[in-house]
């Protein structure tokens, strides 16, 4: 399965190798997620075939007693993310916070090779965001 992979293009990187970081942060250019967020904020990613879902979510909450906590917000922040497609055609965003709305997100794209670098504005946010880009 590994060398069908790798006879289509794809590239293996294992950490056995003394630089294996060295390697992934040039084959994703930096990095294949920059956020431009606070430190408490945590991404997961997903990939399909036809779509990536990112999952942002907030940790800048403190619980002040049983019922109450204190949340401090994520200011807009930017995402610049590496899909490992050629195309994209939409980015959606959506999130459990009243002050989110579902909604379309403008997005630049930028092709390199058989990947496309996305970069979008994100709104503010208290808990969590997911972003689905197709």
């Amino acid at each position: 399965m590994l060398s069908a992979y790798e006879q289509n293009g794809g590239t293996c990187i294992t950490a056995t190798d003394k630089d294996w970081l060295k390697q992934v942060q040039q084959a994703t250019q930096g990095g294949s997620l920059q956020l431009d967020a606070p430190e408490t904020v945590r991404a997961v990613v997903r990939d399909t075939k036809d779509k990536t879902i990112v999952f942002l979510y907030n940790l800048n909450m403190e619980r002040l007693s049983s019922f109450e906590d204190k949340v401090t917000p994520v200011p807009a922040s930017s995402m610049k993310i590496l899909l490992p497609r050629s195309g994209i055609t939409s980015v959606t965003l959506s999130s459990p916070d009243a002050s989110v709305s579902t909604s379309a997100l403008e997005y630049q794209a930028a092709p390199a090779d058989n990947t496309v670098w996305v970069e979008c504005k994100l709104p503010e946010f208290e808990t969590a965001l997911l972003i689905e880009l197709k």
